[in-house]
């Protein structure tokens, strides 16, 4: 869903989100709000676009349930129960197949606004914590929160115009109170491609071959070793350039793998699903060996 729909998603009266209609099941969305936007150069359809080479892959229900624990501090064991299954490349869960039925992106929808409800259900302590708000509670931190803790949900800064769409969004539920106006907010970031989906356009270098950038380089590298997004230290230096070299990137799987005991969990749970000795049911006994 993007930045246009998100926002009409909330502030259409007549929409009733998964958080008031528990029978939901699928998105229904206006017309006006699936026309092409307004056209303002002429098109000329003979001539080529060169596209970049896009590489997407959703979330697996691991990386959903890390990232939402280690960016808004909210742990759940049962996201399973939530969210579309899990497709594999091998034996490893990957979700490099993005043709999502609507059907499914419905349970994303979903599962994001139980999260919010989750989180903004807390105790006032772990709110505070959550939002920081120095000056208050009101729009100056709910900016703050939009662009500090909105980029390690994306794994990258926000745009401008990003950042004011969710502060609109804000906006719509503030008129009832700063809790729901925040709820409105995380349950529109966790319904966002941009935190769904890891998508890779690195740049083509001079013989023709896309590299990764660095902040996507910096995605693959913690969610592989700790299995959870870039914390921000590692964003911060894939902003300054430090992954653009194979010199800096060994240097982070260093420091990376010596979090010892972040490192342990994360390989521990990528062999699991390898294994897959993470699902009981998906396991069988030989009786010949084991009798």
């Amino acid at each position: 869903m993007n930045l246009l729909n998100l926002v009409s998603y909330f502030s259409d009266p007549g929409f009733c989100r998964t958080s008031c209609d528990p029978t939901f099941e699928l998105l229904s969305e206006p017309e006006e709000i699936c026309d092409s936007p307004p056209v303002t150069e002429k098109f000329d359809a003979t001539q080529p676009i060169a596209a970049p080479a896009i590489h997407t892959q959703r979330l697996t229900q691991w990386q959903y349930r890390g990232a939402v624990s280690h960016t808004l501090g909210w742990y759940y064991n049962l996201f399973t129960d939530w969210l579309p299954t899990d497709s594999s490349t091998g034996t490893i869960p990957s979700n490099e197949s993005y043709d999502l039925p609507t059907a499914e992106y419905a349970r994303y929808a979903k599962t994001a606004a139980f999260v919010a409800a989750q989180i903004m259900a807390q105790e006032q302590t772990k709110l505070d914590a959550i939002f920081a708000c120095t000056d208050g509670n009101n729009h100056s931190c709910a900016k703050t929160f939009i662009t500090e803790r909105g980029k390690r949900i994306f794994r990258r800064p926000l745009t401008d115009e990003e950042i004011n769409a969710y502060l609109e969004i804000y906006e719509i539920g503030a008129e009832g109170s700063f809790k729901e106006g925040m709820q409105y907010v995380i349950e529109a970031l966790l319904q966002s491609p941009d935190f769904l989906y890891q998508i890779e356009i690195g740049p083509v270098d001079s013989a023709e071959e896309t590299r990764l950038s660095g902040l996507e380089i910096a995605t693959r590298l913690s969610f592989f070793l700790h299995q959870q997004p870039p914390s921000l230290a590692l964003l911060d230096a894939a902003i300054a350039g430090e992954l653009d070299e194979d010199s800096g990137v060994s240097e982070w799987v260093d420091t990376l793998l010596a979090d010892v005991g972040q490192a342990r969990w994360g390989i521990q749970q990528f062999i699991l699903r390898w294994l897959r000795m993470d699902d009981e049911h998906a396991v069988e006994k030989d009786p010949e060996l084991y009798p």
